[in-house]
C-alpha cells in the first residue's frame, strides 16, 4: 500500500510539474468523497495484489483519475476493477498492442508452439481476443474475399483495444512498460512451429488446453 501511494504522488507531482491541476469538481471534496474512496480502493487493490510490478500502474490509475473530471464515478470504478483483476502478463500484452510499431504484431495465424511458456503467452492473448467486445481486446471485423460477408481478422495483427480496452490501457499508461519487460514476451508470440510427430506439447496433453 506504501508503495502504491508514492507511485501515485510521484505520478501526480509530474503532472503539476507540466502545469496540469486537480480536478475540482469535488471529486474530493469531503472526508468520505467518491475520490477518497477510490484511493482507498487502489490502496487496497494493491495490497491484495501478489505481483509487485502492477504497483506503479495502479499508481498512475490513481494519478490520472485524479487528473480528469472526465472520468465519472462509474467508469473510474470499473477501471480499477478490471485493473485489479489483470495479471501482469495481459498488462504486458496490452502494452504490446498499444506498441505495435515498435513490437510489429504478425499478420498471420498464431503458431503452435511445443513450450509451455509459449503456449501460455498465446493462449492468454487470444482469450483476451476472444472475449470480444466485453473484453479489452477485440479481433478486427472484416470482410470475406468471395462474398464480402461480415468475418473477423484472427491473425495477431488483427487484435485491437476495445474502448474499455483503452480506457484502462491510458489510464494505468501501460505504453510506458519498459521494452526489457516486453521483449520476452513478444518473443514468445512469434515463437513456434508444428509439433514433432510423437512429441508430447501443450497442444497434445490431454485434459489441458487446446
Amino acid at each position: 500500500m506504501g508503495a502504491v501511494f508514492m507511485e501515485a504522488g510521484a505520478a501526480i507531482k509530474a503532472k503539476e510539474v507540466l502545469g496540469q491541476t486537480l480536478r475540482d469538481d469535488g471529486f474530493f471534496d469531503g472526508d468520505r468523497s467518491f475520490g477518497h474512496e477510490f484511493a482507498e480502493g487502489v490502496m487496497f487493490a494493491a495490497m491484495d495484489s501478489f505481483e509487485e510490478r502492477k504497483i506503479p500502474y495502479l499508481g498512475n490509475l490513481l494519478a490520472n483519475v485524479a487528473f480528469a473530471p472526465s472520468i465519472d464515478a462509474a467508469t473510474a470504478n470499473f477501471a480499477l476493477r478490471t485493473a485489479e483483476g489483470l495479471s501482469w502478463l495481459e498488462l504486458c500484452l496490452l502494452a504490446l498492442i498499444d506498441r505495435s510499431d515498435e513490437f510489429p504484431m504478425p499478420n498471420e495465424e498464431p503458431r503452435r508452439s511445443k513450450s509451455w511458456d509459449a503456449h501460455t503467452v498465446k493462449g492468454q492473448l487470444q482469450r483476451m481476443a476472444d472475449m470480444g467486445g466485453g473484453g479489452l481486446l477485440a479481433y478486427r471485423e472484416t470482410l470475406t474475399e468471395d462474398f464480402g460477408l461480415p468475418t473477423f481478422d484472427t491473425t495477431w495483427s488483427g487484435i485491437q483495444f476495445t474502448s474499455n480496452g483503452r480506457l484502462v490501457k491510458d489510464l494505468m499508461e501501460l505504453g510506458s512498460i519498459p521494452a526489457t519487460d516486453l521483449r520476452p514476451i513478444y518473443n514468445l508470440l512469434l515463437a513456434g512451429d508444428p509439433a514433432e510427430p510423437g512429441t508430447k506439447g501443450p497442444q497434445q496433453v490431454q485434459g489441458t488446453a487446446k
